[in-house]
């Protein structure tokens, strides 16, 4: 396999991806050189150049392409101002931080691709049109700020994980309760988004953090697998009504700011596998006793102005964590 790192790329390759050297080096042989190359990890912190929009023309058989940044100070310089017309078929891996295009080339066919990254980038919208994302399994697209449509998401019937936290703009989401491979959604700070995302049976994680949710529906009780479900932040929730007792797999709920929201319901049955709870930050003034019936809580986290409920002091391995409400004042 022909691995290709950092500034160490062979001159055919830095050569190909800068357009100002690519018009002067067409031999057969060089040629023949691209076409073997299967993999690129390019640290481009400290590399200038406009990309050829045909760079990756002749990488046929290109399966890995890593372009990132090792210093978060120095982003990229890679210019693709003329366009990118390109992506091999053969891709399995797309990573490309601080990419910065709206879209990614048309002529792509993406039916290979297992994992796509693209954190920070300027995407709108991966394409125009509908694609091949059968192999699909990881979409990584964290704050990329432009994203205002991810619709592409529900024909890819074999995600496992989604990342979209920080993309701001999103404000619909796709339906993806079908994706049963689904096990990590997060859009956490998408503060577009106002509804309560439909999802599969089998999800694992479910962090909204910091959206614009108001409720949440009761269908939640029937997410049997859910563990993790964090709802930190969002500043429209009014109300909290599910019953968790029904979840059994659930171990960490995060309400904690979540200003608006003034009641925690009651527990009457045992809940054998939550160990941490987030409620500082909240408008909720009390807690009832039966919170004791979280057996397993190993943390509660609440507000200095709320009181716990005396008879949590049966529950040995809890501890209780009094927050300052100035730190949700400035989140």
């Amino acid at each position: 396999m022909s691995r290709l790192r950092g500034q160490h790329l062979p001159s055919h390759v830095k050569e190909k991806l800068d357009i100002n050297r690519s018009i002067t080096n067409n031999s057969q042989r060089e040629e023949s050189e691209r076409e073997d190359i299967e993999s690129i990890l390019l640290e481009a912190s400290g590399l200038s150049f406009v990309v050829d929009p045909g760079a990756f023309q002749d990488m046929c058989n290109l399966r890995l392409l890593k372009i990132y940044s090792s210093d978060p100070e120095r982003r990229p310089g890679l210019d693709l101002s003329m366009g990118l017309l390109y992506l091999p078929y053969e891709l399995r891996l797309l990573h490309w931080e601080n990419y910065a295009l709206r879209t990614l080339p048309e002529e792509f066919d993406p039916d290979n691709l297992v994992e796509l990254n693209m954190p920070y980038s300027q995407l709108e919208e991966l394409w125009e049109e509908s694609k091949n994302l059968n192999s699909l399994k990881t979409i990584n697209l964290h704050h990329s700020e432009k994203l205002v449509h991810i619709q592409e998401l529900k024909d890819a019937h074999y995600l496992q994980l989604v990342d979209l936290q920080g993309c701001t703009s999103l404000q619909i989401f796709p339906v993806i309760e079908h994706l049963n491979h689904l096990q990590v959604l997060n859009i956490c700070g998408c503060i577009g988004i106002k509804m309560f995302p439909e999802v599969p049976q089998n999800i694992k994680e479910l962090s909204l953090k910091g959206t614009s949710i108001s409720e949440i529906p009761a269908s939640i009780e029937s997410l049997s697998k859910l563990v993790k479900l964090d709802l930190g932040n969002c500043k429209e929730l009014l109300n909290f009504l599910v019953k968790i007792y029904n979840m059994e797999s659930l171990q960490k709920l995060n309400l904690s700011g979540c200003k608006k929201l003034k009641s925690f319901p009651e527990i009457p049955n045992r809940v054998e596998n939550l160990q941490y709870l987030g409620l500082s930050g909240t408008a909720i003034e009390e807690l009832h006793t039966s919170l004791s019936n979280m057996v397993c809580l190993k943390v509660l986290e609440v507000s200095k102005n709320l009181k716990p409920p005396f008879s949590l002091k049966d529950l040995k391995d809890l501890k209780v964590v009094e927050i300052d409400e100035e730190i949700h004042k400035t989140s």
